[in-house]
């Protein structure tokens, strides 16, 4: 498995299933909690990276930000 994103508390990752040879255009991607087995999300990587980063920036944004006067 390739990890590509870690909760950074170790709690979680997200990984693909990567072989040297074997090209995928859209793979499946794995989510692993600790000490559990993986478990494919519901959308390919392409889905999935649109979705966080859409998370990413409701959450992060200008809005969710703390700030002081």
């Amino acid at each position: 498995m390739l990890v590509f994103g870690a909760e950074n508390q170790g709690g979680f990752v997200w990984s693909l299933l990567w072989t040297l040879g074997e090209e995928e255009t859209d793979p499946t991607v794995w989510f692993c909690e600790d000490g559990e087995g993986p478990i494919a999300e519901q959308e390919p990587l392409s889905g999935f990276l649109l979705q966080f980063s859409l998370f990413e920036a409701a959450m992060g944004g200008l809005s969710g930000a703390a700030s002081q006067p």
